[in-house]
């Protein structure tokens, strides 16, 4: 059985490691540890992996709050932050995109505003996680750039054109970079993959039925968070009145799926990278 000096000491190994490598500094490394074992010591965590866990949802809880500070007093911790994020996320956006650096930097500040903006929102529900919610959101952006790219002067899938393909799913797959894009996969992923899009469309019209009021709520919420779509090519989709609606109704439905993590387990199988 592990004695308290020894967890201690792993505690100390395992955050030490995390700082050297993702040149962590928003904590000072004494009082990351203490919060580190005294978490452990309640008996969340004896192995190294799971301290691992606890130590990065800790730092995700410091970035999400310092990220999110309104007041000058924070200033100083609010860039600190951003700076920390930013090179989080360059370091992923170049090793997704190993092209030329300044593409990876575009994507990274572009992902940087919507960060922002989502937070001004209040959009991350879960702080623990913030690192995961941010590579969301530089995946996001880097999908629309790809779509871009792939669709040319082509305009994106309507809605009925999307819901009409979840028979022959081909049609997303081909049309979503995000569905489609990466290596060739074998025969059984791909089979994999379809069910999981006949899981996901199921789960979504079951949704639609249930609350059959926040339809264009959850159609929002897909495109944005599913498909990767901006609010301006939402509005075009869902024929609604701006950018801003698109906003509200992505707000007002995630109490919809606030209960049932379904949804989200599904979008994040088929969906991440």
């Amino acid at each position: 059985m592990t004695t308290e000096k020894e967890l201690f000491e792993l505690c100390s190994r395992v955050v030490a490691r995390l700082m050297a490598r993702h040149d962590w500094q928003l904590l000072e490394k004494d009082e990351f540890v203490r919060v580190v074992f005294e978490r452990a010591r309640r008996g969340e965590a004896q192995t190294e992996s799971d301290l691992t866990k606890i130590a990065t949802n800790e730092y995700c809880q410091a970035l999400h709050r310092a990220c999110s500070a309104k007041s000058s007093a924070q200033q100083r911790d609010r860039e600190q932050a951003y700076d920390e994020l930013a090179r989080y996320l360059y370091n992923s956006a170049r090793h997704w995109w190993p092209g030329p650096a300044q593409i990876a930097e575009e994507i990274t500040q572009a992902a940087l505003v919507d960060i922002y903006q989502e937070l001004m929102n209040d959009a991350c529900r879960k702080p623990g996680a913030f690192l995961a919610f941010c590579q969301g959101r530089l995946r996001g952006v880097r999908t629309r750039i790809v779509r871009a790219q792939k669709l040319g002067d082509q305009e994106a899938l309507s809605w009925e054109q999307i819901t009409s393909s979840t028979q022959d799913n081909s049609t997303v797959m081909a049309r979503e970079p995000r569905l489609s894009g990466g290596p060739p996969i074998s025969l059984e992923e791909e089979v994999e993959r379809r069910l999981l899009v006949a899981e996901l469309w199921t789960e979504l019209e079951w949704k639609i039925q249930k609350h059959p009021r926040a339809k264009l709520q959850l159609q929002a919420i897909f495109l944005k968070h599913g498909l990767c779509y901006d609010n301006q090519d939402i509005v075009r989709i869902l024929d609604v009145a701006s950018p801003g609606a698109v906003s509200t109704l992505i707000y007002r439905g995630k109490d919809k799926l606030a209960n049932n993590q379904r949804f989200e387990e599904l979008c994040t199988l088929l969906l991440s990278e």
